[in-house]
């Protein structure tokens, strides 16, 4: 039996449990993937030690902040500067990003050829950077553009490629082919009215409708692009390769608000891994009864709407 783990805060949300539950069944591996929720990267990086998992997941707002606490980093993760995934490896932890595989093999459902094209990617945060470094190594023609502009310049001058003020950049969408949205869930910079036909248009988060007034651009809604992250990741965790229709199954499977199963716990690490019906573990050493209610309440809200 193996376990792994999506990290996060706020982490109920996340879909990679039926994802990749349902791809380890389908499978027929004996393997078991939940949340877990912590204040800290070192806090992620000590819970894989201490519940022993073989692979996780680091979703915002972990994905740098594990980096000085692994023993190694793979070169996609060095280049981005942001850990997506972890392997452990008999206790030896390697970082990885899975994200540049995520935005191309998103955008290769729309778009036939990248070489050349001219993509804009809003936001230098991890997900930006990692689908800046994805494109330019499709050989495409790459500004990046985010509200800190000196972020956006100093990783543009890292990577080689083009930045623009982000006012800029929403004024001049109409000469890009490709846009990437990686910026904060419910920012939205662009008037897509005033957006051309044809644009091709990828957003990192998933699940946020955007009004399309006559299907004038193409847009592709994250879960895209969290399918063929969990593609990657699913080869990392099992050395097998997925099959994007059968994760896309486990992807529209959808927690029962009422029937969630959340536990905290301590020291009991075996209370995990001995019950399969886990959605969150809340893991920590110094919690008091009151701020347990308090997290549980806020990721329910955060997860469900209410």
């Amino acid at each position: 039996m193996k376990y792994f783990a999506v990290f996060g805060k706020p982490v109920l949300h996340s879909k990679s449990p039926q994802i990749f539950n349902y791809g380890f069944y389908n499978a027929g591996f004996n393997y078991f993937y939940t949340r877990v929720l912590v204040d800290t990267g070192a806090q992620v990086v000590k819970t894989i030690r201490d519940l022993n998992l073989s692979g996780s997941n680091i979703t915002s707002p972990f994905k740098e902040a594990v980096l000085p606490h692994l023993d190694e980093l793979s070169g996609e993760a060095k280049n981005i500067g942001a850990v997506n995934t972890i392997i452990n490896h008999n206790g030896f932890l390697t970082g990885y990003n899975t994200d540049p595989f995520g935005v191309i093999g998103a955008l290769s459902e729309k778009v036939a050829e990248l070489n050349n094209k001219k993509c804009i990617v809003f936001g230098a945060g991890g997900a930006g950077k990692a689908a800046t470094y994805g494109l330019i190594n499709s050989g495409a023609d790459v500004t990046l553009t985010n509200r800190t502009i000196l972020k956006a310049r100093d990783i543009a001058q890292r990577y080689g490629c083009e930045y623009l003020d982000i006012n800029d950049a929403v004024a001049n969408i109409n000469s890009f082919d490709i846009a990437v949205m990686a910026l904060l869930p419910g920012i939205w910079p662009l008037k897509n009215e005033n957006i051309k036909p044809g644009l091709v248009l990828l957003d990192a988060i998933y699940g946020q409708k955007q009004k399309n007034n006559n299907n004038i651009f193409t847009f592709i809604d994250g879960h895209r692009w969290l399918l063929y992250h969990a593609a990657e990741c699913f080869r990392y965790f099992t050395g097998h390769k997925a099959k994007i229709n059968i994760l896309e199954k486990g992807l529209k499977q959808n927690l029962n608000p009422e029937s969630v199963n959340i536990k905290f716990i301590r020291h009991d690490v075996y209370e995990l891994l001995s019950n399969k019906q886990v959605d969150l573990l809340l893991y920590s050493d110094n919690i008091s009864n009151e701020n347990i209610k308090q997290i549980i309440d806020d990721e329910k809200n955060h997860a469900f709407g209410y």
